[in-house]
């Protein structure tokens, strides 16, 4: 038999016939007699549901596995509180050095980028075997430091003119596994004028797209937790039980956008996770005229080792890029 772990599953016969009790003649009922089947499943990684609300932190085609990367370090399958074994990872894929074209190098550098996130940021593996309230303190004090770089990054952005002028922008929602900036402080701020209007992303499955939708303050009470837990603007706002004002269908032009990504370099280039969304919104449309600021940490900025951000001819070079540290304009 091939190694593997055992499932049982339990069928009961009266509810698989189609009834309480039995058929046939008369006579009385008769109890429900179960019978366990156990099943052997080979061993098996279940990775989580790919969907393109992921790739909107984007720049080119994406597979399952690689988005997926952006969740592994917190998504140890577990059965009855042990970690299961999982297989062994394939051969590691050549560095980015020796990689013939962008596809590759942008992969490399992704690959490179995550590993980099996960040390600066990292999560306790060893929660299986570490007692709650130690991985819970270790936990505190990774997103106590996130916390406060987000804050000094955002502190940053308003400090800009362009933030400051900006009537309509579009700023995105963090997701706390995939380690970006989170930007509740900033959205509050852009909120306490009356003169702004804030749009946060949507993504429409059905077009592969992305839409931005307005909210107001709080904000809180504007969003709700979709797929893969991204918290998203709902359709409908509770104050007006109307429709939200969609972006596209706004009479303003559109001022400011603030980015995520993957990685940065210090002369305002973007790689993002891999789905296009941003480059082809940043490309177009109100998206093209507005001034375009990455929010970054410091980890993502690629230092003068590392090189350049391989360009393709769809991706769209940066105006600002801003980091709890450093403010980088295009040059």
């Amino acid at each position: 038999m091939r190694r593997g772990f055992t499932a049982t599953a339990t069928i009961s016969r009266t509810s698989f016939l189609g009834g309480g009790r039995r058929g046939g003649g008369g006579g009385g009922g008769q109890k429900s007699r179960h019978t366990k089947n156990t099943l052997s499943f080979p061993q098996k990684r279940f990775w989580g549901t790919t969907t393109t609300l992921m790739m909107m932190r984007s720049g080119g085609n994406v597979g399952r596995r690689r988005q997926d990367d952006d969740f592994d370090d917190d998504d140890d399958s577990t059965t009855n509180g042990e970690t299961m074994r999982t297989p062994p990872p394939p051969p590691p894929p050549p560095p980015r050095e020796k990689c013939g074209n962008n596809k590759e190098k942008k992969e490399a550098l992704r690959r490179e980028m995550r590993t980099r996130l996960q040390q600066h940021f990292p999560k306790d593996k060893t929660y299986s075997t570490t007692p709650a309230e130690k991985k819970s303190s270790f936990d505190d004090e990774v997103s106590r430091r996130m916390a406060k770089a987000s804050r000094l990054a955002c502190d940053k952005v308003v400090a800009l003119d362009a933030f400051k002028n900006a009537k309509t922008m579009c700023v995105y929602i963090a997701h706390p596994k995939l380690r970006e900036v989170d930007c509740s402080s900033l959205i509050r701020e852009a909120l306490r004028d009356d003169g702004k209007k804030v749009f946060v992303p949507i993504v429409d499955d059905r077009n592969s797209n992305v839409r931005f939708l307005r909210v107001r303050d709080p904000v809180e009470k504007d969003l709700e937790k979709r797929t893969m837990g991204i918290m998203e603007p709902t359709e409908i706002d509770w104050r007006t039980n109307e429709k939200r004002e969609d972006l596209a269908a706004a009479k303003e032009k559109l001022d400011l956008v603030i980015t995520p990504g993957l990685a940065f370099d210090k002369t305002c280039k973007r790689l993002g996770r891999g789905g296009g969304y941003y480059d082809k919104f940043l490309s177009q449309g109100k998206g093209k005229e507005a001034v375009k600021v990455g929010l970054a940490f410091d980890a993502q900025i690629l230092r003068e080792e590392d090189g350049a951000i391989p360009l393709d001819p769809w991706d769209v070079v940066l105006d600002v890029v801003v980091s709890e540290s450093h403010v980088h304009h295009k040059e």
